[in-house]
Protein backbone atom coordinates (compact mmCIF):
# COMPACT_ATOMS: atom_id res chain seq x y z
CA UNK A 1 0.00 0.00 0.00
CA UNK A 2 1.26 3.14 -0.92
CA UNK A 3 3.00 5.50 1.80
CA UNK A 4 0.06 8.45 0.74
CA UNK A 5 -2.60 6.06 1.84
CA UNK A 6 -3.65 7.12 5.53
CA UNK A 7 -5.16 4.71 8.15
CA UNK A 8 -8.53 6.26 9.92
CA UNK A 9 -7.91 6.99 13.68
CA UNK A 10 -9.37 3.72 15.04
CA UNK A 11 -7.23 1.52 12.76
CA UNK A 12 -3.70 2.24 12.92
CA UNK A 13 -3.08 -1.39 14.61
CA UNK A 14 -5.06 -3.14 12.03
CA UNK A 15 -3.73 -3.83 8.55
CA UNK A 16 -4.82 -2.36 5.42
CA UNK A 17 -6.13 -5.66 4.12
CA UNK A 18 -8.67 -5.97 6.81
CA UNK A 19 -9.68 -2.22 6.12
CA UNK A 20 -10.15 -2.91 2.40
CA UNK A 21 -12.43 -6.08 3.04
CA UNK A 22 -14.81 -3.55 4.07
CA UNK A 23 -16.98 -1.57 1.86
CA UNK A 24 -16.83 1.78 4.41
CA UNK A 25 -12.64 0.98 4.79
CA UNK A 26 -12.66 0.85 0.90
CA UNK A 27 -14.33 3.94 0.71
CA UNK A 28 -11.51 5.85 2.90
CA UNK A 29 -9.17 4.54 0.84
CA UNK A 30 -10.59 5.40 -2.61
CA UNK A 31 -11.50 9.02 -1.20
CA UNK A 32 -7.70 9.33 -0.25
CA UNK A 33 -7.29 8.44 -4.25
CA UNK A 34 -9.79 10.53 -5.73
CA UNK A 35 -12.11 7.86 -6.28
CA UNK A 36 -15.64 7.63 -5.19
CA UNK A 37 -17.82 4.78 -3.99
CA UNK A 38 -21.39 4.64 -3.30
CA UNK A 39 -22.76 4.95 0.30
CA UNK A 40 -26.31 3.44 1.39
CA UNK A 41 -27.00 6.23 3.38
CA UNK A 42 -25.58 9.14 4.68
CA UNK A 43 -26.18 10.83 8.06
CA UNK A 44 -25.05 14.59 8.24
CA UNK A 45 -24.49 16.41 11.85
CA UNK A 46 -26.70 19.60 12.95
CA UNK A 47 -24.29 20.77 14.86
CA UNK A 48 -22.07 24.06 14.43
CA UNK A 49 -18.93 23.64 16.01
CA UNK A 50 -15.71 21.34 16.17
CA UNK A 51 -17.23 17.93 16.44
CA UNK A 52 -19.94 18.43 13.53
CA UNK A 53 -19.70 15.30 11.46
CA UNK A 54 -21.77 12.66 9.69
CA UNK A 55 -21.74 8.85 9.52
CA UNK A 56 -21.70 7.18 6.15
CA UNK A 57 -23.51 3.25 6.02
CA UNK A 58 -22.65 0.84 3.89
CA UNK A 59 -24.63 -2.11 2.43
CA UNK A 60 -22.51 -4.14 4.52
CA UNK A 61 -23.23 -3.00 7.53
CA UNK A 62 -20.13 -0.85 7.89
CA UNK A 63 -19.66 2.54 9.10
CA UNK A 64 -17.40 5.28 8.10
CA UNK A 65 -17.22 8.35 10.34
CA UNK A 66 -16.34 11.69 9.41
CA UNK A 67 -15.23 14.58 11.18
CA UNK A 68 -13.14 17.40 11.18
CA UNK A 69 -10.86 15.70 13.91
CA UNK A 70 -10.24 12.37 12.85
CA UNK A 71 -12.13 9.28 10.46
CA UNK A 72 -13.09 6.23 12.13
CA UNK A 73 -13.84 3.45 9.76
CA UNK A 74 -16.01 0.51 11.83
CA UNK A 75 -16.53 -2.98 10.05
CA UNK A 76 -20.04 -3.29 12.56
CA UNK A 77 -22.26 -0.50 12.87
CA UNK A 78 -23.61 -1.92 15.90
CA UNK A 79 -20.54 -2.11 17.23
CA UNK A 80 -19.83 1.44 16.40
CA UNK A 81 -23.50 2.78 18.34
CA UNK A 82 -22.66 0.66 21.55
CA UNK A 83 -19.78 2.93 21.81
CA UNK A 84 -21.93 6.00 21.50
CA UNK A 85 -22.77 8.06 25.24
CA UNK A 86 -25.90 9.78 25.60
CA UNK A 87 -26.17 10.62 29.17
CA UNK A 88 -27.85 14.18 29.43
CA UNK A 89 -29.34 14.24 25.82
CA UNK A 90 -32.80 14.38 25.10
CA UNK A 91 -34.12 12.32 22.18
CA UNK A 92 -36.93 15.04 21.03
CA UNK A 93 -38.15 18.59 21.82
CA UNK A 94 -40.81 17.42 24.38
CA UNK A 95 -42.09 19.97 26.56
CA UNK A 96 -39.98 19.07 29.72
CA UNK A 97 -36.82 19.32 28.05
CA UNK A 98 -34.29 20.22 29.95
CA UNK A 99 -31.32 19.37 28.23
CA UNK A 100 -29.43 19.27 25.35
CA UNK A 101 -31.24 17.62 22.43
CA UNK A 102 -29.71 14.51 20.29
CA UNK A 103 -28.28 15.47 17.30
CA UNK A 104 -30.05 14.48 13.96
CA UNK A 105 -27.02 12.73 12.64
CA UNK A 106 -27.16 10.40 16.51
CA UNK A 107 -30.79 10.01 15.92
CA UNK A 108 -31.48 9.14 12.33
CA UNK A 109 -28.69 6.12 12.39
CA UNK A 110 -30.51 4.84 15.77
CA UNK A 111 -33.63 5.19 13.78
CA UNK A 112 -32.40 3.69 10.56
CA UNK A 113 -30.90 0.73 12.17
CA UNK A 114 -33.76 -0.48 14.31
CA UNK A 115 -36.75 1.86 14.08
CA UNK A 116 -38.14 4.33 16.12
CA UNK A 117 -39.49 2.38 19.11
CA UNK A 118 -36.65 0.31 19.41
CA UNK A 119 -34.29 3.43 18.65
CA UNK A 120 -35.87 5.12 21.41
CA UNK A 121 -35.61 1.96 23.94
CA UNK A 122 -31.97 2.11 23.07
CA UNK A 123 -31.21 5.61 23.25
CA UNK A 124 -32.88 5.51 26.49
CA UNK A 125 -30.74 2.54 28.05
CA UNK A 126 -27.46 4.21 26.94
CA UNK A 127 -28.21 6.96 29.36
CA UNK A 128 -30.42 9.47 26.94
CA UNK A 129 -33.78 10.88 28.17
CA UNK A 130 -37.07 9.98 26.64
CA UNK A 131 -39.90 11.34 27.12
CA UNK A 132 -43.25 9.11 27.39
CA UNK A 133 -45.00 9.21 24.55
CA UNK A 134 -48.96 9.36 24.57
CA UNK A 135 -51.08 6.79 23.75
CA UNK A 136 -54.03 7.18 22.58
CA UNK A 137 -57.16 5.38 22.69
Amino acid sequence: MNNDIRKPANWENRTFHDLLDTQAGRAYVCTQKGERVDVEISFASTRQHAHAGSYDVYADGSLWFRNNSQDEVWADVVDFVTELEFSGLWWDDSDDRDGLLVDAMDRGLLTHLWGEHDAREFFKAAGGNVPEVAVQA
